[in-house]
């Protein structure tokens, strides 16, 4: 028993910290408004470095689960992480390149303590921790598609969102199916 609460306290944090900065970077400043290419509104900019960050934590997470999950469940689900999101993270690199964005090369310093948290973890608190993430990383990614669907300008950087929220909403059920076989609650 003390052991699952344990393990269900870990789950709770990581999901706090990947929950709580959702809202952050949301009005550009005059200056960000007016640099960079004016062919794209801002909003196309910002969602091609949100999912570009969001690709590089997908990998960075996943790679990490490869090393330190022993369940074939988990394994299998991160390596199709990796496979499914290097893709995606290539195609939006080629996007951005033509439309003279740059984006970034690595996640964000909040991802990049998720991170350092998870890589302190092992066996099954590894394991529940990095779906619980994977979980919650999925529906944050979702939300920034969906945003630029609705709200983008450029239509080649609507299509690539339109054409990735499939993948990511299959993402989102293969983690929550996954994080249920754990039973981690």
């Amino acid at each position: 028993m003390a052991k699952r609460a344990l393990r269900m306290a870990v789950v709770l944090v990581l999901v706090g910290l990947v929950w709580a900065p959702v809202g952050a970077a949301a009005t550009p400043t005059q200056s960000q408004r007016s640099s960079g290419n004016h062919q794209l509104s801002w909003q196309d900019r910002r969602f091609m470095r949100q999912a570009a960050q969001a690709g590089l934590f997908e990998v960075k997470k996943s790679e990490l689960a490869l090393t330190r999950s022993d369940n074939r469940h988990v394994r299998q689900f991160a390596a199709q992480m990796v496979r499914d999101h290097t893709k995606a993270n290539q195609e939006l690199k080629q996007l951005a390149a033509s439309r003279g964005v740059t984006l970034p090369r690595r996640p964000n310093a909040h991802q990049r303590m998720i991170i350092r948290r998870l890589a302190r973890l092992s066996g099954e608190h590894f394991d529940c921790a990095y779906m619980a993430v994977q979980v919650r990383a999925h529906l944050q990614a979702i939300a920034i598609f969906l945003r630029e669907v609705r709200h983008g300008r450029d239509p080649a950087v609507k299509a690539y969102a339109a054409s990735t929220l499939p993948v990511l909403r299959m993402h989102l059920q293969m983690a929550r199916h996954t994080l249920h076989k754990l039973d981690c609650c």
